[in-house]
């Protein structure tokens, strides 16, 4: 077995990041520097996961029907819709702590960022704050909170979006990019949940996601391409900001 290879490890003293006794609500910039590095964490969370997919097994063709392709496709439908969670969560936080981002305190952190990392931060609370008037990002978000409301999490308000996924899916014309299957698969037994899925039920997801997101972009494959650019420029943010407010801490 490999182990994982990060940087070398650096410590803090961890009063230096939240002490002891001081009330949360007392901690808002501290807070919101460890809210972002948890958000970062996500995101590589979801890269190592993509990456031990493709290592460990193999990529279904194009026409493969099995039970390998199922929980293939399952699994990386699973992969696209929780990078999508994270992004509009990540954005709707940084949108609602517009307040600190705006404080001195904050922007002496900012600040120091190179232009090309403070370029990429301004641009991504834009987006969140809803400022920014590119098409390209505006349209995302507002496709990223339809499915993030409708199909990716909240289970209790998914019936109607999931129907009409599954609808896509199983009854559009076949020419049609992602429609026309035949089959609602599904595999099962009464010993092994490991080797349990519901294909139909990813096929529903599938549908309602990759409709949304070709309203975004030529192909449904430009919209979720769209989506991971949105999660890179997060994700670089966060770390130039995380390596400025490190840096101003006396136990590096």
């Amino acid at each position: 077995m490999k182990d994982f290879e990060n940087h070398k490890m650096r410590k803090l003293e961890p009063e230096d990041l939240i002490d002891k006794d001081t009330p949360a609500k007392d901690l808002e910039l501290p807070g919101f520097f460890l809210v972002l590095a948890s958000i970062f964490n996500d995101f590589k969370g979801m890269s190592v996961i993509y990456k031990m997919r493709e290592e460990v097994y193999r990529k279904p063709e194009k026409d493969e029907v099995n039970e390998h392709a199922g929980e293939y496709s399952g699994l990386t439908l699973q992969l696209h819709k929780n990078v999508i969670g994270i992004i509009h969560e990540a954005l709707r936080f940084i949108g609602e702590n517009e307040a600190i981002i705006q404080s001195p305190e904050f922007k002496q952190h900012e600040n120091k960022l190179s232009g090309r990392s403070k370029e990429i931060w301004e641009l991504v609370v834009s987006v969140a704050t809803h400022k920014e008037t590119s098409p390209k990002y505006t349209a995302l978000g507002k496709i990223l909170t339809q499915i993030r409301s409708n199909a990716a999490f909240h289970y209790y308000q998914s019936s109607a979006p999931l129907i009409a996924g599954f609808r896509d899916h199983f009854y559009k014309e076949k020419e049609h990019p992602h429609g026309g299957y035949e089959k609602a698969y599904y595999s099962s037994t009464q010993t092994d949940p490991s080797g349990i899925r519901y294909y139909y039920a990813d096929a529903a997801l599938s549908g309602y996601m990759l409709e949304r997101l070709s309203e975004i972009g030529d192909t449904p494959d430009k919209g979720f391409n769209k989506a991971f650019e949105m999660s890179a420029l997060i994700g670089r943010s966060i770390v130039d900001l995380l390596t400025q407010y490190h840096a101003a801490k006396p136990n590096r």
